[in-house]
């Protein structure tokens, strides 16, 4: 019996120690599922969180809503809140919390000076996140972001709101590839759920403040933990914080349910022992009933058998029928041990095809995804495109065999893009990258995306690129700069342009500078008189004037209705003066030449030698201005801007 159970023993470890690597690597594939679904699932909310971010610095910039335009703010504002956005709604509010603009039509007044979002701007005069709350108008749950109006002095102004609505969180969530038997919770730091996947519209909104999980997330804001769930069960969490900074106001939770994920390997584990229990007993009952006669030939049998068996031929059998007593038996069971296997070798024979299968699945998905998926040789030769990388970019399946990086990188940003690649095969992860392609008919093509290095043995293999054409989102942000730092009517510069210039020239310290103010006389005779088409006709000519009279590297603004501003780096007086006689020269040419309006200018120049003057050189040269404009005959300060050759004809008559 004791030799029965020392053999018994080897088999009971090997299976013990089987199972428990079964269940370790288990735990093992769990954690690492999670963890990269929460990371994809971070930086996602991450790029919204930065794109929420870069809308709201521009629309902070815009004269529609520096100038408390709430009619022109409401129609930029409303025209950006698409039916498919994210944002439920956009709006301005005054420094004591009274919205006077939204893109969604207000029927009462709002005030929004309790949210955490508007404290925190006033407080830090930067970017802000909010807590849950209702929308006044929307009435849908919702978080708020704000970014502060800043004026010359740097001093708070306004506060520009998005609020994003909670529904797109939860389609969000829906998108991350989670582990099986897994719930992806976003909440606030008060507790509040925000989303939740499986979707759960009863949770959003619910507190979760009280429970040990949330506790400790908003404690050590990244990390893991193993604990119970509320019915008692085990559970394993897995969180981060969408910022990476202790004023972290959003949390992510990953939580898996240890008993579902492991319950297939509890069920394995448990016939397991069933199967050597039943082994074992029939080997004490052979050694206690058996005999020299019964023992020795049936052990050598048995012993044979194993050792084919050992050798792979599982396909062996004892040969043992039930006439040889318990050995029968035994020999018996080691048959149907043999079956069990060979028959658990055909299922591993059969997942062997499945995961191929499922490997031509996964091929299937990546060649019809929307996204653009290549892959690279350390050589930078490209192995592997889908579909829509090569609609997007022109080339065949044949084409692309005969490709490079080099081939395919917009040449204005090859060196970063190649500089990107060496990174890469050094080891370094790359966490988001923005490039410039050229597709074959030449078309530049933007893209953003993700971008990592697979290794073998310490070797780079190849890089794995997923790519989003944002080509048309990328021309839609310059447009919105171009119209936040531009006149609409004249095409110069506007006023929160040239005052960020001369801060830029303050800090580069390139003095001595000049300024020249400008001012067109009689508009306002001209516009009741002759109209406001008139007087808008003659503000495009002056600016003409001015950008034909000045040099590429000044700037030329508009800062308000009729009155002009021209910054001139690195110029000392003398130029200054010698540019202002040019700017005269060009008006009396223009004045004669028969064509156009006749124009009026009234001028002050003024030469800052450091930059601590520059603040009030701006004002001696406005003042300037206004004295130019009352030395001029009383003719022609009370002469409207008509036509020239209207002009030339009234002085005939």
């Amino acid at each position: 019996m004791l030799l029965v159970l020392i053999a018994i023993l080897p088999v009971f470890g090997l299976t013990l120690y089987g199972d428990l690597e079964q269940r370790r690597q288990a735990i093992a594939d769990i954690q690492h599922k999670a963890e990269r679904a929460l990371q994809l699932t971070v930086t996602k909310q991450g790029e919204l969180i930065h794109s929420t971010r870069q809308l709201l610095m521009l629309l902070a910039q815009l004269p529609q809503v520096r100038e408390r335009d709430a009619r022109a703010c409401h129609a930029v504002l409303s025209r950006l809140l698409t039916p498919d956005s994210r944002f439920a709604n956009l709006r301005v509010s005054t420094l004591d919390g009274e919205v006077f603009c939204s893109a969604r039509l207000m029927t009462e007044p709002v005030n929004v000076a309790d949210a955490r979002y508007f404290q925190s701007v006033l407080t830090t005069h930067d970017f802000a996140i909010g807590n849950f709350e209702v929308g006044p108008i929307s009435q849908k749950p919702m978080v708020g972001f704000g970014y502060p109006v800043l004026d010359e002095t740097g001093q708070v102004q306004a506060v520009v709101v998005a609020t994003l609505d909670l529904a797109w969180l939860n389609r969000l969530l829906m998108e991350s590839d989670l582990p099986p038997h897994s719930t992806l919770t976003l909440f606030d730091r008060q507790g509040i759920v925000l989303a939740r996947y499986p979707e759960s519209a009863s949770a959003v909104g619910q507190s979760t403040a009280d429970l040990p999980i949330v506790k400790t997330i908003l404690s050590q804001p990244s990390g893991t933990a193993q604990g119970l769930a509320p019915d008692g069960t085990p559970h394993l969490s897995f969180f981060r914080p969408l910022q990476d900074n202790p004023d972290a106001t959003l949390y992510l939770n990953l939580d898996v349910s240890e008993a579902d994920a492991l319950a297939d390997i509890q069920d394995t584990f448990a016939r397991h022992l069933a199967v050597l229990g039943v082994v074992t007993a029939i080997a004490m009952a052979a050694a206690w009933f058996g005999g020299e006669v019964f023992v020795r030939r049936p052990l050598q049998l048995l012993t044979g058998t194993a050792r084919r068996w050992a050798s792979g031929d599982l396909s062996t059998r004892t040969g043992l029928v039930n006439g040889w007593g318990e050995f029968g038996e035994l020999a018996h069971t080691f048959d149907e041990m043999a079956r069990a296997l060979e028959q658990r070798e055909a299922e591993h024979a059969r997942a062997v095809q499945a995961l191929r299968e499922s490997d031509d699945r996964y091929r299937d998905l990546f060649e019809n995804a929307n996204d653009l998926i290549q892959c690279v040789t350390p050589a930078g030769s490209l192995v592997y495109t889908n579909r829509a990388w090569r609609e997007t970019l022109g080339y065949t399946e044949d084409e692309v065999a005969h490709l490079s990086l080099v081939d395919i990188i917009d040449p204005d940003c090859q060196d970063h893009c190649l500089q990107v690649f060496g990174r890469l095969m050094a080891g370094e992860k790359i966490e988001r990258i923005e490039a410039g392609f050229v597709s074959k008919g030449g078309q530049k093509i933007t893209v953003e995306g993700s971008i990592n290095c697979r290794f073998d043995h310490g070797q780079p293999v190849a890089t794995r690129g997923i790519f989003r054409d944002i080509t048309a989102r990328k021309q839609a942000e310059q447009q919105l700069v171009y119209v936040s730092t531009h006149d609409s009517l004249t095409g110069l510069y506007n006023r929160g342009y040239f005052v960020e210039a001369q801060r830029r020239l303050q800090r580069a310290n390139d003095f001595p500078a000049s300024i020249i103010m400008l001012d067109v006389d009689n508009l306002k005779n001209t516009n009741d008189r002759l109209g406001h088409a008139v007087g808008d006709e003659v503000l495009k000519q002056a600016a003409a004037l001015l950008t034909a009279s000045f040099r590429a590297q000044d700037i030329i603004a508009r800062i308000g209705g009729d009155e002009f501003a021209v910054l001139l780096p690195a110029t000392d007086a003398p130029v200054a003066e010698a540019v202002a006689q040019r700017l005269r020269h060009n008006l009396c040419l223009h004045n004669d030449s028969g064509g156009g309006h006749r124009l009026s200018l009234s001028l002050g120049v003024a030469t800052a030698q450091q930059r601590a003057e520059l603040p009030q050189v701006y004002s001696l040269a406005d003042e300037r201005m206004y004295q130019d404009k009352a030395a001029q005959p009383r003719h022609i300060r009370q002469r409207d801007l008509r036509p020239i050759e209207d002009d030339n004809e009234t002085e005939r008559t």
